[in-house]
């Protein structure tokens, strides 16, 4: 019997926006996810301010910031030059009802969003410890092997959305090819309980060539406690695992950062390979991914998680109109185009340039990067333009431009 209800496989930020936009329409919905719980990973964690108008529109905000924090301003530093500039990102209420940023690590978010489907009475079933294994379809139904705590079972769903990450189930079973590459070098993520605000902010992108870091707080729940630093750098290829997650390396990035006299406390470090990959199709037949199933870029920027919420919103409103309204279903193959086109030609793009802008070694043009960032701080014109397309509003347009 095929299920009256749209599954959607993935309960991380993308799955959950795309739930609550359905749900708050009329449409019921079915989350399967892998895990026994909700995420307990802090992961991708800053919502641009076009994400956080969204948040808002799904219900989500108000309980959100309850654990995570408004913030107004992020930092470009130089460290080898010794400058830094502060950006305040109040500019973008010209076009945005909430001009700032969100921090809340995926943990929260995950809770946040499975406490508002729960609470607010929506038609969703989570079902936990649900993993997909395959899928097929044809014309009329998808049909989805899940494996469960009680055996594996069988779905039948007129529609299956991907919102499974990176390693995509149901990308794979479809055998949806990703394009792109895999960059060389590659990043190490260090967690630590040590306050950096008074030095760094919440946000920090310190260019200094090879040398780079990137700093940012990560709250991820409301008590005085919850909150950790995050400090990430490059890895050279070729440099072993061994040899970077021991103590004294890690240690030793961030005295580099921040010389104290007694030992940083490490909560977390982890490396990992880095991709600027998308998908030959973001829709077949009657599955449709969304967010790293669909996509992966470079993190510096937060270009991916917030992706994903585009694509979240674009399909919510055109799926809306299929389920609803009976409209054709050809219509997903605009939210295809636009959000991959996107994808291509201006999140790829751009996530490629910040990663490259923190590298730079050529001193002279790292002087002129500071100057063209501490010109526009000065001027709410040239700084609008600027916010517009880091807070990737300007990819929003794109896409509203492809037919």
């Amino acid at each position: 019997m095929i299920s009256k209800r749209v599954h959607i496989c993935g309960a991380g930020p993308v799955g959950i926006v795309t739930a609550l936009g359905l749900c708050r329409v009329g449409i019921p919905v079915t989350i399967l996810e892998a895990d026994e719980d909700v995420c307990q990973d802090l992961k991708a964690c800053y919502y641009h301010v076009p994400s956080v108008d969204i948040l808002e529109d799904i219900g989500m905000l108000d309980k959100l910031l309850e654990g995570g924090t408004k913030d107004q301003e992020l930092r470009f530093t130089d460290a080898g030059l010794g400058r830094s500039v502060d950006i305040n990102l109040g500019v973008l209420s010209r076009n945005f009802r909430n001009p700032y940023a969100v921090s809340a690590g995926q943990d929260w978010f995950a809770r946040v969003g499975y406490e508002v489907l729960k609470a607010d009475g929506y038609d969703c079933d989570v079902q936990f410890g649900h993993r997909v294994v395959s899928t097929r379809q044809d014309a009329e139904r998808v049909t989805v092997e899940v494996d469960t705590p009680k055996g594996r079972k069988t779905i039948q769903t007129q529609w299956l959305i991907g919102c499974d990450g990176g390693r995509s189930q149901v990308r794979r079973s479809q055998d949806i090819k990703l394009g792109g590459f895999t960059w060389p070098d590659r990043f190490l993520l260090i967690e630590t309980s040590h306050d950096l605000e008074p030095e760094f902010g919440r946000l920090d992108y310190r260019a200094n060539g090879p040398d780079w870091r990137l700093v940012i707080r990560i709250p991820f729940g409301p008590g005085a406690n919850d909150w950790t630093y995050r400090v990430v750098c490059g890895i050279q290829e070729g440099t072993a695992d061994e040899d970077v997650l021991n103590e004294a390396f890690c240690q030793s990035r961030l005295q580099e950062l921040k010389p104290l006299s007694v030992p940083y406390e490490i909560t977390n470090k982890t490396i990992y390979n880095v991709h600027q990959k998308y998908a030959e199709t973001f829709r077949k037949g009657r599955i449709i991914l969304a967010g790293d199933a669909s996509h992966m870029n470079n993190p510096i920027g937060g270009l991916g998680l917030n992706s994903g919420i585009h694509d979240a919103q674009n399909l919510i409103e055109k799926f809306s109109k299929v389920w609803l309204e009976n409209e054709d279903d050809s219509i997903l193959d605009l939210y295809d185009r636009q959000r991959r086109l996107t994808c291509r030609d201006c999140i790829q793009k751009m996530s490629i340039e910040n990663k490259e802008r923190n590298e730079i070694t050529d001193l002279g043009e790292r002087e002129k990067m500071m100057d063209y960032l501490e010109g526009i701080a000065s001027d709410e014109d040239k700084l609008h333009t600027f916010l517009y397309r880091w807070a990737m509003a300007d990819s929003l347009d794109y896409a509203n431009r492809v037919s």
